[in-house]
């Protein structure tokens, strides 16, 4: 019998090959994408560039906003064989959409060799997140960063703090996330600082991880905690403040048999409170290696079990 002779399949996918003139394609796409987006605000449409998902440089996404408010988000992921171009080639592919009513999210990612597929999956998973929650559905929360118009720079910045009194069972918008059997209710955010109300029942626990770029505080409101810190076991009881600096690793157990709960807060907020919306209802089956390359996408750094770290 003769077999059929093998496939090529980097060549079978590169598809730029096979086109005739198709190395003038990229900047015709550029050009088209350019013109797109100064016709857009031209026309006094908004277009927000350059908003950040992430601490690479490539995490980074552009929304284009319909007339009137959104029926909701698309978001146009880009090719490339994942090694080549990003968002700005694609800015004009949105108009169909925005024409219907719909915000599209158009982001670049991490190319691949520098990632493999698994983390730019979870790169557009948090782009993805980012914009739904305060960008296309939430635009009086953010003033996001890019240039709009001749060279105007916007810095990014979220809403300041309001004075009041965030009541003992409402937590900020209503939110309430399930974050792996445990619950947390956000009570504050702002870009300098970040404040949930955390409930762990018995049993459950964070691993060990840190937090590159943030201090973390736990204030003990009911039952024993019990800590990984720094490599050395302790435990906190009510009226104790935890103090876990940037940079230490840490983990949080719940060992006591009872449900315990306690008030976190980090500063400045970074990509936190994106990361719950990240790891919400996930469920006990979670796949660990998903939650951690979650997680790393939003420079939370888990550590390896000890087995795994000894070999």
């Amino acid at each position: 019998m003769k077999l059929p002779p093998l496939c090529d399949w980097d060549d079978a996918f590169a598809n730029m090959k096979h086109v005739e003139k198709s190395e003038e394609l990229p900047g015709f796409w550029s050009a088209r994408a350019a013109a797109y987006r100064e016709e857009l605000r031209a026309g006094g449409r908004r277009l927000d560039t350059d908003i950040s998902y992430g601490s690479h440089p490539r995490e980074k996404f552009d929304l284009v906003w319909p007339d009137g408010t959104p029926k909701g988000l698309a978001v146009f992921i880009h090719g490339g064989f994942w090694m080549r171009l990003d968002k700005n080639y694609w800015t004009h592919f949105a108009e169909g959409a925005r024409a219907q009513g719909w915000a599209i999210c158009l982001p670049s990612y991490t190319l691949t060799p520098e990632a493999r597929i698994h983390e730019i999956t979870a790169q557009i998973g948090s782009a993805t997140s980012t914009a739904a929650l305060f960008g296309a559905f939430k635009p009086q929360d953010i003033h996001p960063s890019g240039t709009s118009g001749a060279g105007k720079t916007e810095e990014t910045t979220m809403s300041a703090m309001a004075p009041g009194i965030a009541k003992a069972r409402e937590g900020l918008d209503e939110i309430c996330w399930n974050i792996l059997g445990q619950t947390y209710v956000p009570k504050q955010k702002t870009e300098e600082c970040f404040t949930w109300h955390a409930t762990l029942p018995p049993g459950t626990f964070v691993p060990p991880h840190i937090h590159p770029d943030q201090d973390e505080f736990l204030y003990i409101l009911e039952g024993r905690f019990d800590f990984l810190l720094d490599g050395k076991e302790t435990f906190a009881e009510p009226g104790d403040l935890v103090k876990l600096p940037r940079g230490i690793p840490h983990g949080i157990f719940n060992k006591s048999g009872s449900t315990i709960k306690t008030l976190f807060w980090v500063t400045p907020t970074a990509q936190l409170y994106d990361l719950f919306w990240a790891l919400h209802n996930l469920g006990p089956d979670a796949d660990p290696a998903e939650i951690v390359a979650v997680s790393a996408a939003h420079a939370i750094d888990f550590l390896p079990p000890e087995d795994e770290a000894e070999q």
